[in-house]
């Protein structure tokens, strides 16, 4: 066994293929403030009742309140609603009738904590956990309850199903207020997020925005036109909902984060800048001590091929997009310094907590703190998780993570949120990139970068000069061929001639396996007299399986290779002929016969 442990882990012959690298690399550009030194500390819950998403948090004086999911279906949904009160430093379940129910919302208010459910509504008295509840015998007539709002110092709800409701001055019923029939005829899927700001309130489903006044008689829709305009070939996915105070509403999406006045229709758009870099290696796991076989490189290489037709793919159809709206749509060029997609908001007064992906790693989320007014970044955290829920209280900011993105991480961190807030305004940082400083950031890329960068932003003239005098490997004639192939451009004489030298000079890469159906239809004798003269002759079946079950090459089937093909208390011996401890392909051929 130890010889055969030290041949398999020897060094890679010399002609071995090598993994297939990435594809448009591109660095993230990092234009946000350095992050701020301050202590992250855990939240940690019963080890019997391990987390798997925290959904929602809500504080009131001396109580925190977390909307969980577990990994273990208890209730049959898998949620529990926690209390922890710093004082005493106890978390509890909250035990009763909400348990049987899954919770869709918490909303904290000076009179109780509010909980919106699959079946209706739910009041809390934080000093007793007293638990009242509304339903249809108390005004709530349609099922389930998406969220609340705050709107003209009334306590509204919305169903899912477009149901608005506020809460009676008594707060013993519930008045139904109207709903959305009239507008959501194409839109059947359930509305996704409800929220207030001072008289207005704003309700998002996947298609539509809808805001009312809460004295108004019925709702207003916002012209989907407004996003329209965004840099994606898909609208956004919107994942967040957080009033201003004064009638705006901040509304994150996987595109970046969005603003909207309901009473005027008006938008503003920060767009992250979107990866195109596609990513290379095996993407596969090699036991130790084992080596790759050829049919892991061709995977590996056909999938890095398809993640460049995918990256084309978006390229043209952004490209089609900006020629039917008259303007170019750069979806990589940064114009704010947002690094990713927003996964979570919370107001605070004059400031936006805003958890964003991290531009460098997606299992990981900046926590930044947003001033409002000014549209300028005050501070910045990196949490070590991807983010799904934030709240505050007067002296921490409480952030949930959603575990089943396959991150080791405390369901819940908590950071001081005082020293942040107390950023001197002189070290705030506007949002605009100018055109200086980007050119400054841009001119520090390497030019391999900045033609990549200039490739999918539309810039085929830059791509040109940005390559001329460089060496042209795969991925350089690539861009050549392709830098102007968009529509509306007049095609590149030189395109084929950089084709042939992608195809004839590098066969294996994944850059030509993305282009050979091009090559095929515009000289289809050509690539069948390459294929013809450069194809390995397929081997009979035999030869086939012999090698698949020879891991390390070597023309023989060891002990451990025949354990790993036919199971851990295999006997090679009942098949090996000649004693010799191997089997060879004659041995091998009566072992398939004996049963594979």
């Amino acid at each position: 066994m130890l010889v055969a442990a030290a041949r398999l882990t020897g060094a890679p012959p010399t002609n071995a293929p090598a993994p297939p690298p990435a594809a448009f690399p591109l660095r993230h550009l990092e234009l946000l403030p350095p992050p701020a030194r301050v202590r992250l500390v855990p939240l940690r819950f019963p080890a019997a009742w391990p987390v798997a998403r925290v959904l929602d948090i809500a504080t009131s004086p001396g109580h925190v309140w977390i909307d969980a999911r577990g990994w273990r279906q208890s209730n049959g949904h898998g949620g529990k609603i926690w209390v922890f009160s710093p004082e005493s430093n106890r978390l509890d379940p909250l035990q009763g009738r909400i348990d049987q129910h899954e919770v869709l919302d918490l909303e904290a208010r000076r009179d109780g904590v509010w909980v919106a459910l699959d079946g209706g509504v739910a009041a809390i008295d934080p000093a007793t956990l007293v638990v009242d509840t509304y339903a249809a015998p108390q005004g709530l007539t349609s099922g389930d309850v998406l969220g609340f709002a705050n709107a003209g110092n009334r306590l509204m709800a919305f169903s899912r199903a477009g149901v608005l409701y506020g809460l009676n001055p008594n707060a013993r019923g519930w008045s139904r207020l109207g709903d959305t029939s009239g507008h959501n005829l194409r839109n059947l899927a359930p509305w996704q997020l409800f929220a207030g700001s001072g008289d207005w309130m704003l309700v998002v489903g996947a298609q539509q925005m809808l805001g009312r006044h809460h004295a108004g008689a019925e709702f207003e829709e916002m012209r989907a036109q407004q996003w329209k305009a965004l840099p994606a070939v898909v609208p956004p996915h919107w994942t967040a909902l957080a009033g201003d105070g004064d009638g705006g509403f901040w509304i994150g999406s996987d595109l970046g984060l969005h603003f909207i006045l309901p009473e005027t229709g008006s938008m503003e758009h920060r767009i992250a800048p979107q990866a195109v870099t596609v990513p290379g290696g095996l993407r596969t796991v090699v036991p130790a001590g084992f080596r790759p076989t050829a049919a892991a490189f061709d995977m590996a290489r056909d999938s890095v091929a398809e993640g460049i037709r995918d990256r084309m793919r978006a390229r043209a159809r952004l490209a089609r997009l900006g020629l039917e709206m008259g303007r170019k749509l750069d979806p990589v060029t940064p114009t704010t310094r947002l690094p990713g997609g927003v996964r979570a908001l919370h107001a605070d007064g004059p400031f936006l907590w805003i958890a964003a992906q991290s531009g460098t790693n997606v299992a990981r989320t900046e926590l930044l703190l947003f001033h409002m007014a000014s549209r300028k970044w005050v501070a910045r955290v990196q949490i070590p998780a991807v983010v799904s829920a934030l709240a505050v209280d007067p002296e921490n900011v409480w952030i949930g993570c959603d575990l089943t993105r396959g991150v080791s991480s405390p369901p819940v961190w908590v950071l001081p949120r005082k020293p942040l807030l107390n950023t001197p305004p002189a070290r705030w940082v506007p949002d605009e990139v100018t055109a200086a400083e980007l050119g400054t950031r841009l001119a520090a890329l390497p030019v391999r970068e900045r033609a990549v960068l200039a490739f999918f932003a539309g810039d085929p003239a830059t791509v040109a000069s940005l390559l001329e005098g460089q060496f042209l490997d795969p991925e350089a004639l690539f861009l050549l061929a392709f830098a102007r192939d968009l529509p509306g451009n007049d095609p590149d004489p030189k395109r084929a001639e950089w084709l042939r030298q992608l195809h004839a000079g590098h066969p294996d890469s994944a850059f030509a396996a993305a282009t050979r159906s091009l090559v095929a239809k515009a000289n289809p004798a050509a690539v069948e007299e390459k294929d013809a003269a450069t194809r390995v002759p397929e081997a009979p079946p035999l030869e086939r399986l012999f090698k698949r079950r020879d891991l390390d090459g070597n023309g023989k089937i060891d002990a451990a290779e025949f354990r790993e093909w036919r199971g851990p208390d295999a006997d090679l011996k009942a098949y090996d002929a000649n004693g010799d401890g191997v089997l060879d392909p004659g041995e091998f051929d009566a072992a398939l016969k004996g049963g594979r």
